[in-house]
């Protein structure tokens, strides 16, 4: 029927032609042009498209990562792949008007066919249920493929490696090549892993560490590393490059009905203890895990919490925290809310709890759902050297002893309730709550010295602590989807809400030398600090089809943030025995809004094979940053700020085991309300620090490239390269007094050997980053090898004395592992790692450094004869080039030996020795753009324990 058109068309040109000689080359034309126009129309009909979703024909649930393939009857070498998405989406465009063969491959399922015929332009096949299949089912043929690429996404299939029973699957992950797991951070190919799911769906919100600690290995059949778009863009189809680092961990069939956890005990010499666990109900869609710990050997499953802006509180004296930090690393896309920071200094006692709870009542309702309580009491005796930069050959030393107690707990609850208004338009609400409660005493031993050891100054303060702050934020979602494919329209509006408390206590006492005569000082204060804020966003998102391959997507954003920040300073008075004389050089009241709009407009396309695709767009952004200062010094000021912030990706699949990818983003930052603070914070009286309220937004320029190849036998290779180049850098204007002198901005005396660090806006802030990671396995040796080097350079801008400094950081970084494949009784991971590190400073070269450090390691965990486990982890590390007394070399030995039994092997009891020899120690350099420091903290030393675990494992069959 509609080759009729253009028949008709053939025809009405003959007649014309025939009875009007004299119009014949202008018809002529006009029918070529309808003629080809037509045909264009019969071409465009011919675009077919095809969706559907894969589901576990038990649980209904999508299963992500399954393999769709076409195949012409016509043409068997017609072949068209696709693979599903994490809900078990798949979708296929361009296709010629024909008969189609679809096969559908999941690891554990039976193999899907259908007959398909393409009638309409949209083809939705709606859902495709494939059955599961018993274990005796399954044939196992050959070797097992051990590493596939299926789009943007990277699937390693768990059975190609090799653990132990009672494996985790952390344990799981380290073998696979390119995921490192360090500190609590989880890394895939030099990218930190924000979320794990489980088939699809979150487990325990955004602390992969945690995921990844309570879920057994054997119960995996693959794991996948993919970027995980937002919500948005996974709706509308339109990809910004806006993504998320996640691993999707895919569980075997058999697994996902069913009770298992473990549960453990145990105690040693000096009172150790350490006792938890974790129980998992899964029953189909509905999954509850309950996760516990309580030990005092700095053993946090989940990581210390961000402290909801308390921490920040503790400025402890010198700790080197860098104030005011631009944009750096690789991850440009949501950052979401990371609380974890990894394990903390010093002596750690840790009690905790976690609930994760995920269930899908119909098919219109899902909710995910998780809730952590931490407390932890940490004690730290640590000792630090820094050298900071001075002009010429002069440089100044700063030493610190201290000791530190802290109690905290924090609460946190997160939910994500997903609901379908209709076919086409749905709704997602995300809150989450915080709230912490913190306190701490210190006591620090500090002085300032000269290269030739003279003396300027010395201190002796304690200072104490109570904070309490929480936090409340709302993200609410409503999307809807047109009839015609890509036309889309979203909502946003997200809400936030916070409010921290600080009541401190000083009491300092100072001497400063170099003077005609000693001068004493002393400092008796208590301060009250109150910092509230809050924010609203609202976004408007419309994407609308164009063309056959592309998409245009529309948005236009409001939003303020509001913040207020409250200090004030009681000297105590001798005469009424009350702390009541207000010192108005130590308080403040600054008001900080902060008020953005921006529209915008942006371009996707794809080739027609999906080679090819990408996108670019462009933001046009006016914002106003409002600042009110109340207290002591009444003044506005108001400044706007108009911006442009392109982006741009690009995609080049370049066949199934290789492609390349390519990100450019910009975006602004604005100070936050404690750098915009003038006021001086004197917890460390020798080292002072206030902010600047005449502060601009910095803008950052980000690029990131990542190539990524995968073949089945086991080879990989990873390569990424990014840099950030900043204009209006906020960085550190520090002030080191060589004599006293008064500053009367600041209403204060900087005696001499102290320091002022403040905040200024500055040009040069550059950071370069690569990363390459090459994976094989030796079959020979039944082994895998792990090779991996990275490198970063980083151009830090600040003022010391009035000075401009460059401070420039060259880092390099060689890692080696090789990782047993053996059996499921011998396991073992032999790696060595370098780093080499180079400092430079402009205004003082003699103080560029090198320094580096090695760390050789050997794990080894073996079943052998009736159930016996031998375990044991030996460290060598070397650390060269630090302050003198620092550099060290030593062994941390640890080791155990159990004995597995109950039935099934249910049961085991080990004895374990922590820091067999003796050699425990804790060594740290930082470096920044006005000093270099080397840290030492408190450790545990040896110990002994003893430890019973109970596994549960029980499935429905």
């Amino acid at each position: 029927m509609e080759s009729k058109p253009r028949l008709s068309a053939q025809r009405l040109c003959s007649n014309y032609i025939l009875n009007n000689a004299f119009m014949k080359k202008s018809i002529l034309l006009l029918c070529l042009a309808l003629a080809c126009y037509l045909g264009g129309v019969q071409a465009q009909a011919q675009n077919y498209q095809l969706t559907g979703i894969v589901l576990d024909s038990t649980s209904q649930e999508g299963l992500p990562g399954a393999t769709v393939m076409l195949v012409s009857p016509r043409d068997t070498n017609d072949k068209r792949i696709t693979v599903t998405n994490v809900e078990g989406q798949f979708s296929f465009s361009n296709l010629p008007h024909r008969f189609y063969m679809m096969t559908i491959r999941y690891v554990g399922y039976e193999t899907g066919m259908q007959r398909v015929r393409l009638e309409q332009a949209v083809t939705r096949l709606g859902d495709i249920k494939l059955r599961s299949r018993t274990l005796d089912e399954i044939e196992i043929k050959g070797d097992v493929i051990m590493t596939e690429v299926k789009g943007d996404t990277l699937q390693y299939n768990a059975d190609a490696f090799k653990t132990n029973p009672d494996a985790t699957a952390e344990d799981l992950v380290r073998k696979m090549p390119g995921v490192t797991v360090e500190g609590g951070q989880v890394q895939a190919q030099g990218e930190q892993v924000r979320r794990v799911l489980i088939d699809g769906r979150e487990f325990f919100g955004e602390d992969a560490a945690a995921a990844l600690r309570n879920l057994p290995a054997n119960m995996i059949s693959a794991v996948q590393v993919l970027d995980q778009q937002s919500d948005q863009a996974r709706f509308s189809g339109f990809d910004d490059g806006n993504t998320t680092k996640a691993l999707n961990i895919v569980t075997k069939p058999e697994y996902r009905n069913g009770t298992f956890g473990r549960a453990y005990a145990g105690y040693g010499t000096d009172n150790r203890y350490q006792a938890g666990g974790n129980l998992n109900n899964f029953s189909d869609a509905r999954r509850l895990s309950v996760i516990g710990l309580s030990n005092n050997i700095n053993q946090q499953n989940f990581g210390a919490e961000d402290l909801a802006g308390v921490a920040g509180a503790q400025s402890g004296a010198g700790r080197g925290r860098r104030g005011g930090g631009g944009p750096g690393g690789f991850n440009f896309g949501n950052q979401g809310e990371d609380f974890s920071v990894g394990q903390q200094n010093g002596i750690n006692t840790t009690n905790a709890l976690g609930l994760n709870y995920t269930n899908e009542w119909n098919k219109k309702l899902k909710l995910t759902g998780s809730y952590f309580y931490n407390q932890t009491r940490n004690v730290n005796d640590q000792r630090l050297f820094r050298t900071f930069f001075l002009e010429g050959n002069e440089s100044q030393l700063y030493s610190q002893n201290s000791i530190e107690s802290s109690n905290n707990e924090n609460h946190r609850l997160q939910l994500r309730l997903e609901y379908a208004l209709s076919e086409k338009t749905n709704l997602i609400w995300t809150p989450r709550a915080t709230l912490q409660l913190f306190s701490a005493q210190s006591r620090i031993d500090a002085f300032n010295t000269t290269p030739q050891d003279v003396l300027l100054n010395q201190s002796v303060n304690t200072y104490r602590q109570n904070n309490e702050a929480w936090r409340l934020n709302n993200d609410l979602l409503l999307r809807h989807a047109f009839a015609k494919r890509g036309r889309t329209i979203t909502l946003n509006l997200t809400t936030g809400y916070n409010n921290s408390q600080e009541q401190g206590a000083l009491l300092s006492e100072n001497q400063f030398f170099e003077r005609p005569s000693l001068v004493a000082d002393s400092l008796n204060q208590q301060n009250q600090r109150l910092n509230t804020g809050f924010s609203w966003n609202t976004s408007l998102t419309y994407t609308e089809p164009m063309g056959k391959q592309g998409q245009l997507q529309f948005n236009y954003r409001i939003g303020n943030t509001f913040s207020a920040a409250d200090r004030e300073t009681f000297n105590f008075d001798p005469v009424v025995g009350r702390f009541n004389l207000l010192d108005t050089a130590l308080s403040n009241q600054l008001r900080n809004d902060y008020f953005v709009q921006q529209i915008g407009a942006g371009y996707r396309f794809n080739s027609q094979k999906g080679i090819v695709r990408g996108g670019f767009g462009v933001n046009w952004q006016y914002a106003t940053l409002s600042v009110d200062e109340r207290f002591p010094n009444a003044f506005a000021l108001e400044k706007d700020f108009i911006n442009w912030l392109p982006y741009a990706n690009l995609a080049l699949n370049f066949n199934k085991q290789s492609n390349l990818r390519l990100f450019y983003r910009t975006n602004t930052q604005a100070p936050s309300a404690s750098q915009l603070q003038g006021v001086v914070d004197n917890t460390n009286p020798l080292l002072l620090r206030a902010g600047n309220p005449d502060l601009n937004q910095a803008f950052s320029h980000n690029i990131f490239t990542r190539f990524r190849y995968a073949n089945p036998n086991g080879h990989s290779f990873f390569a990424l390269l990014g840099g950030s180049f900043t204009q209006d850098f906020i960085g550190n204007n520090t002030t080191i007094a060589v004599q006293d002198v008064f500053l009367p901005e600041r209403g204060i005396t900087l005696n001499q050997g102290t320091q002022l660090t403040s905040f200024e806006n500055l040009d040069g802030f550059y950071s370069l980053r690569s990363f390459v990671t090459y994976g094989l396995p030796l079959n020979k040796l039944k082994v895998n090898l792990n090779f991996n080097v990275g490198g970063s350079y980083s151009r830090t801008p600040s003022i010391i004395n009035g000075i401009q400094n460059q401070s420039e950081s060259y880092n390099l970084s060689q890692g080696l592992t090789l990782s047993s494949n053996i059996s499921e009784k011998i396991d073992y991971t032999l790696s060595y790692t370098f780093g080499y590190n180079d400092v430079r400073n402009a205004i003082q070269p003699a103080l560029n450094n090198t320094f580096f450090t090695q760390t050789a390691n050997l794990k080894t965990n073996v079943i052998f004869w009736k159930g016996f486990v031998w375990q044991q982890d030996l460290a060598a590390l070397d650390f060269q080039g630090l302050a003198e007394g620092f550099n060290q070399q030593f062994l941390l030995w640890n080791m155990g030996i159990g004995k597995k039994f109950l039935a099934g092997q249910a049961g085991e009891l080990r004895l374990t020795v922590f820091d067999l020899l003796g050699q425990n120690n804790s060594i740290a350099r930082n470096v920044t753009d006005v000093f270099i420091e080397d840290v030492q903290n408190q450790v545990l030393t040896r110990y002994y324990m003893l430890t019973f675990t109970y596994n549960l494992r029980k499935f429905k069959e």
